[in-house]
């Protein structure tokens, strides 16, 4: 009934409502940082690249750098906590190669109109050994084994030269390695090429390609052209290339997103190739176009070998699995999806679904545009994008999302949770003297640090504010006292921060924030008037980098992580009086209690979701009686309190009524008279001692009439036969308020066998919460295992009950 009366005042409500194992970090790490988790190791003038490209960790901690201005390659060391650099490929090196015809050869052609040095969108090393065939600078090949972390891949965002007028595609370097030798320097290892010549004019005449000295042809080597992709799209086109690829499992191939018109899709490409050659590179997805409805997609990929985590067993056999967002050619819009590789075909198969927009946007509070999600059109335009995405050792995922600024981590067990919000972001950016503007966290580089003091997993970004590198630790959920466990201290901090449903929090409160959600607002015309939407509900928006929340939402996600159960106030992992006396003493029915959170009795909403408008919003009401009586029955398993113990509490009125109900009502409880779980002979006792008496919280009144008499006996018969329905998750007979909170804590979840899937379909979602709805209140019982009472037996009952109420012993 409340969630009808709920539907039906929704839009009355709506209307209404504006109403890092390397050195120690700089920044300190104690308590108090909103911005605790960040671990800053340089700022932009001990890196010296200009804009910082990409990054890639070396095996001895060394940090290389791709800069984007200054168009160079850099290698920074940390010695005593002192970090430096040096240039190791210079603008200069970078405009000869991105000018050369013949790389070997060293032929520059100064007429390349427009292209300097490139524009690098990322470096990596190789993890694996690389044996790579070069040609020689005294002829013929020579092979070339380069072991894991000595050679580095770049993918740049370079133009396609033009050459006195003419488009050279097969000319421009979009991916190309560098051996890791400083330009100038000695040499005495291959490719070493004798092409020494003067460099035309305008550079200086400067002289590049003897013996003995490493040279700019002699570090790089092209890999892939515009060319090259050209060709394996059918198209002659423009590219849209600058983005961080992934290495395969194995080490032995890249992945690489294109999100151009022409060219778009996921190449796969033989890192020992030289561009131009016939083999080594395919396009196995096709996702060229664009719509601004349903993008193309463009993200940085992981890969994660089957072995590791199948994200569709059964499908899936074994091999890479490349992770992308969704698009509008492979479905799934707003999601992020799977792709699978064995690399025994140049084209893959449709995707998997790894998770649905509808499942991010449920956890971030990241309201939708529609289709309605339960009844409520109101939403912001944008879709979420997942532009950097990478994985760890152990199958979980990290991605940085476009729309909510923040990065996030997706585990092997299907759970969301905050690693750092924006505002975290900007706060830590501030407190190293550099703008806030640019909140994007892409080149993500998953490792494990022991900066903290403990090992912890750290995942590195580009910093676009400090052009460098920056770390963030991903504590575990929870420890927000950042001492590597979760205990009392940390839930204490936690209670502490728990704000009203969708209210601003204190900035000292941001990590206390799980889900990176902002401030929604219903959005208004300049006239005052509400901003309505296509279909007719009110437009809502999400505030911009400001407002973070701590609320209703974040409890609900950390209790994924710690196991304390539904209702308990104090996080003391328990469920007793203490926690009803909180309730009591809030409860809507006394005056000024309409500013309730979870610590004070709030617990959920008539709301499934517990949207921010919702009739309820941060009241202590039935609804919350109701969690808390099935968490304290079945979740737990004690015994419901009886009527004479809550009325022995000291609880009246209103509450008193309501607590009886709740705790009375909870699945298989009904005519539970003597209060043991379960419905049998002995409460049939129970019902025929009590017979005829008369009063308020009696216990085997099944009703809650006042009166004992044969329709609690009929309360007691219908529940001692049960028949489960599709719409009894618990299976423990009844359709009531445990089902619902069965579903409500696994929505989104897919699969085979969900306990709440209850049309079969494999996953959580409303069209299991309308099975659960329209059986509500259904305990499908059959007749009574004890015969009913003959007519004589009730006389004599009534006769009993008539000498009771007259004092008559």
């Amino acid at each position: 009934m409340l969630l009808n009366l709920y539907r039906t005042l929704r839009p009355a409500f709506l209307l209404l409502a504006f109403c890092m194992t390397l050195a120690m970090p700089a920044v300190t790490r104690a308590q108090a940082d909103p911005f605790s988790q960040f671990n800053f190791y340089f700022g932009p003038s001990t890196a010296g690249a200009g804009n910082l490209a990409g990054f890639t960790v070396g095996p001895g901690g060394e940090i290389w750098l791709a800069g984007t201005t200054n168009g160079t390659i850099r290698r920074l060391q940390e010695s005593n906590g002192v970090w430096s650099g040096q240039t190791y490929v210079g603008l200069l090196d970078l405009a000869l190669f991105h000018r050369s015809e013949d790389v070997i050869g060293g032929i520059t052609n100064p007429d390349a109109g427009g292209v300097i040095g490139g524009s690098a969108a990322s470096i990596l090393l190789n993890p694996a050994p690389l044996t790579i065939n070069v040609t020689t600078g005294t002829g013929g090949t020579q092979a070339i084994t380069y072991p894991a972390g000595t050679i580095a891949y770049l993918t740049d965002a370079v133009g396609v030269p033009r050459f006195n007028g003419v488009s050279r595609p097969d000319v421009g370097k979009k991916v190309y390695s560098f051996d890791l030798r400083q330009i100038d320097e000695p040499t005495s290892v291959q490719p070493d090429y004798d092409t020494a010549s003067s460099g035309p004019p305008e550079i200086g005449g400067i002289v590049f390609g003897e013996f003995g000295f490493a040279d700019w042809n002699d570090v790089l080597r092209p890999v892939v052209s515009e060319r090259d992709l050209q060709i394996q799209a059918g198209s002659t086109g423009s590219d849209s290339f600058g983005r961080q690829f992934a290495w395969s499992s194995d080490g032995q191939w890249i992945y690489a997103v294109d999100s151009s018109v022409n060219l778009g899709g996921i190449y796969r490409i033989d890192p020992k190739r030289t561009a131009n050659s016939s083999t080594g590179i395919a396009r196995v997805w096709d996702d060229g176009g664009s719509d601004t409805n349903m993008p193309s997609l463009r993200s940085e990929p992981a890969i994660l070998s089957t072995s590791v985590r199948n994200f569709a067993p059964g499908v899936f056999g074994m091999g890479d699995q490349i992770i992308v967002e969704g698009s509008r050619d492979s479905g799934n819009s707003g999601g992020m999806n799977v792709f699978f590789d064995n690399r025994t075909t140049n084209q893959l198969a449709a995707p998997q679904v790894v998770f649905t927009e509808q499942q991010f946007r449920s956890f971030a509070d990241y309201y939708s545009n529609g289709p309605a999600v339960n009844g409520v059109g109101v939403a912001s335009n944008s879709v979420p994008r997942y532009f950097s995405i990478a994985s760890d050792s152990g199958g979980n995922l990290y991605f940085w999302e476009q729309e909510t600024d923040a990065l996030f981590r997706y585990d092997t067990q299907g759970r969301f949770i905050k690693i750092a919000s924006e505002r975290e972001q900007d706060l830590f950016q501030t407190a190293q003297g550099v703008g806030t503007a640019t909140d994007e966290i892409g080149n993500l580089t998953i490792r494990t640090s022991t900066a903290p003091g403990f090992p912890v997993t750290e995942i590195m970004y580009a910093d676009a504010e400090l052009d460098a590198p920056v770390g963030i630790f991903a504590y575990k959920p929870g420890d927000f006292d950042r001492d590597n466990d979760v205990d009392a201290a940390d839930l204490s901090l936690f209670a502490g921060s728990i704000g009203l449903r969708n209210t601003a929090a204190d900035d000292e409160f941001v990590r206390f924030d799980l889900n990176g959600n902002e401030v929604a607002f219903l959005s208004f015309r300049t006239d005052g008037q509400p901003e309505i939407i296509a279909n007719g509900d009110q437009r809502l928006r999400h505030t911009n980098n400001e407002g973070m929340v701590v609320d209703w939402k974040d409890v609900k996600i950390l209790q994924q992580f710690v196991d304390f159960p539904n209702g308990d106030t104090n996080f003391d992992f328990a469920l007793n009086f203490t926690d009803l006396d909180v309730m009591a003493a809030n409860y809507y029915t006394l005056p000024g209690q309409n500013a309730e959170t979870w610590v004070t009795g709030d617990f959920a909403s008539i709301d499934p979701d517990y949207f921010f408008l919702a009739p309820d919003v941060n009241l202590v009401n039935e609804v919350d009686l109701a969690v808390i009586a099935e968490a304290w029955i079945n979740d737990l398993g004690q015994p419901a309190p009886s009527d004479s113990e809550l009325m022995g509490r000291g609880y009246t009125g209103q509450f008193l009524a309501d607590a009886i109900a709740a705790f009375g009502g909870v699945g298989g409880l009904d005519g539970d008279y003597d209060r043991d779980g379960d419905v049998d002979g002995a409460d049939y006792a129970t019902w025929v001692a009590a017979y005829g008496a008369a009063g308020v919280g009696l216990d085997a009144d099944g009703n809650r009439d006042g009166v004992i008499d044969v329709a609690d006996y009929t309360v007691w018969r219908d529940n001692t036969v049960i028949n489960p329905s599709g719409a009894d998750f618990n299976n423990d007979g009844f359709v009531d308020v445990a089902d619902y909170t069965l579903w409500r804590d696994s929505l989104g979840q897919t699969g085979v066998g969900l306990a709440a899937d209850g049309n079969g379909d494999g996953v959580i979602d409303q069209d299991d919460y309308q099975v659960w709805k329209d059986a509500f209140g259904l305990s499908a019982a059959a007749s009574a295992a004890v015969p009913e009472p003959s007519a004589a037996v009730l006389l004599l009952f009534a006769m009993i009950g008539k000498i009771r109420r007259r004092g008559v012993q």
